[in-house]
């Protein structure tokens, strides 16, 4: 994973190549058959670092690689951030289906962030499924209120930009948490599998 660990004083340009020969070179730069071969371009978004990710758009635009745009911890996305962010990745021509907003679980009911992503034509990443803190100032979506967030998502036609992890800390927690479209979920839009338990709205009797 191509992350930017590289002198911030170098250019956009500069750090570009940077990302670029780790992907096609690897991070000890011996080949492209290196086991250290970078496969994706992983940039954290905390609004002060447009030189990394217009660095990574342009690694993206020469290498094809996906672009993981992960937020703060615990904060997560917010309007004005994906604004800003948005703002670049469209300057830069961003490849919009190979450019992944990660971190959606922790803003799952802002439903206007999350369908203006969607209409865009990213693809959304929701982790992590479950909360991360108990700390009231930093109340998240709960598994429910996620699930919830991708079935409508599904529903409006958008199930090929969906994305589900736990997050990269804590794959262990996938076998609790983990969100399985069920064929009636996903043709009669009425029930879904979430943590092991069956969520089924009752059919009206006509």
């Amino acid at each position: 994973m191509a992350t930017g660990a590289a002198d911030p004083g170098l250019s956009a340009e500069e750090l570009a190549k940077v990302y670029e020969m780790e992907l096609l070179y690897g991070v000890s730069g011996q080949g492209a058959n290196q086991e250290d071969r970078c496969g994706v371009i992983a940039i954290m978004i905390t609004g002060l670092n447009q030189q990394q990710l217009r660095a990574g758009c342009m690694a993206q635009g020469s290498t094809g690689a996906p672009l993981l745009l992960i937020p703060p911890p615990i904060v997560g996305w917010n309007s004005e951030l994906a604004t800003n962010t948005i703002a670049v990745l469209d300057q830069e021509a961003t490849d919009k289906k190979k450019t992944v907003f990660c971190g959606l679980g922790m803003c799952a009911t802002d439903t206007r962030l999350v369908n203006d992503l969607a209409l865009r034509g990213f693809r959304l990443c929701f982790d992590p499924l479950e909360p991360l803190t108990t700390d009231p100032s930093h109340a998240l979506p709960s598994s429910e209120q996620i699930a919830q967030a991708v079935i409508g998502l599904h529903r409006q036609g958008h199930g090929s930009q969906l994305l589900l992890s736990q997050g990269t800390t804590l794959k262990s927690s996938l076998r609790s948490f983990c969100l399985l479209y069920t064929s009636d979920a996903a043709d009669e839009e009425d029930s879904v599998d979430l943590c092991g338990r069956r969520i089924i709205k009752k059919k009206k009797k006509a």
